[in-house]
């Protein structure tokens, strides 16, 4: 829960090249209005959904970005620890979006592939 990135454990464990690949947001979550739509606004929309869409964080993604603060500071520190550091673009899926899972790994293995295709660990890698 505290280390999502953890780098400095596998560095420990393996003494070989290390890939870390970071799928946390880059930011935190934010609401695209200039005022904050009242709770009254968004409860309607929710309830009734109306053609206006009102896009704010429910309380299930407060709770697991809450979790995820933590580490936030751990990860900035270890990930420099890192032979290679990845962080693919995900930032258009919400924490929670499990119906785009097959688009999600797709996005992440073309980014994979593309940042692997001229990468040459330090260390000799066994098959």
């Amino acid at each position: 829960m505290l280390n999502n990135l953890p780098v400095d454990i596998m560095r420990e464990l393996c003494g070989r090249s290390v890939i870390a690949i970071n799928v946390s947001p880059e930011k935190d979550l934010t609401v695209d209005y200039e005022q904050f739509p009242s709770p009254w606004k968004v409860l309607w929309n929710r309830v009734f959904r109306s053609q206006e869409s009102i896009n704010v964080p429910n309380i299930l993604d407060l709770l697991m970005r809450t979790t995820m603060v933590g580490s936030i500071h751990k990860t900035n520190a270890v990930k420099t620890n890192a032979d290679l550091y990845l962080q693919p673009p995900l930032v258009r899926f919400k924490l929670l979006d499990f119906k785009a899972l097959d688009e999600i790994v797709e996005v992440g293995y073309e980014y994979a592939r593309k940042k692997l295709e001229g990468w040459k660990p330090p260390y000799e890698i066994e098959d």
